[in-house]
């Protein structure tokens, strides 16, 4: 599907919303009964989720079985056999998902596309000799692939290098008089922060004085 979204787009030819295709866009066509002559409801029944004690609503897909099909009165484009085949596919097609409470992508969210700014996504391969990939969403994008160990890897060396820049400058902005071992951890949070207003203080100074000249 994803070729066909690639010719429509370069066909300047739109969706509904005026939007690019993508696999989704047809994936979700494909699936919708009223293009047989049926209407269905409770395909994707809105749901109140709790998190973090905000209240946000949602509409996951049900299975078919949970769906309420109704004759339309609208003829049909194709014959229910045709449609029952396209669903036959897909469902051939489609990975199992991720266990719940099982971390599967543990960058989701955070990795940003390169070219185009969209966010990365998690791309599961049916082969077992080849690993989970990041792509970009974009359908029109040009970005390639990266597989997601190499991803973790490069951030973790990153984040090591950011860890030692970090350790070398809380140890540069210790005070000068180490605390006993009786001082608490909140009176030495607060001789760090009083060094560091002094040395902001002197900077500013500093400032001050090179503005003047």
């Amino acid at each position: 599907m994803g070729l066909i979204a690639r010719k429509l787009n370069q066909m300047s030819i739109p969706t509904m919303r005026n939007s690019q295709w993508s696999v989704a866009t047809l994936n979700s066509i494909i699936r919708n009964p009223v293009y047989y002559g049926a209407i269905a409801f409770q395909r994707r029944p809105e749901k109140k989720v709790r998190k973090d004690g905000i209240v946000r609503r949602t509409r996951p897909r049900v299975d078919r079985s949970e769906w309420t099909l109704a004759e339309g009165k609208h003829e049909g484009i194709i014959t229910k056999e045709t449609w029952e085949k396209a669903i036959e596919i897909l469902q051939g097609r489609t990975h199992p998902p991720a266990p719940k409470g099982v971390i599967v992508n543990p960058l989701v969210g955070l990795i940003r596309c390169g070219m185009c700014g969209r966010l990365m996504v998690r791309r599961p391969y049916n082969s077992p000799d080849r690993p989970p990939g990041l792509i970009c969403q974009a359908p029109t994008c040009n970005n390639v692939s990266s597989p997601l160990e190499i991803v973790e890897e490069k951030i973790l060396e990153g984040l090591k290098i950011w860890l030692e820049k970090y350790k070398a400058q809380w140890e540069s902005n210790m005070p000068q008089n180490i605390p006993s071992k009786k001082e608490s951890a909140l009176q030495i949070k607060e001789n760090i922060v009083q060094d560091l207003e002094k040395n902001c203080m002197n900077y500013t100074n500093k400032t001050t004085i090179y503005m003047t000249y």
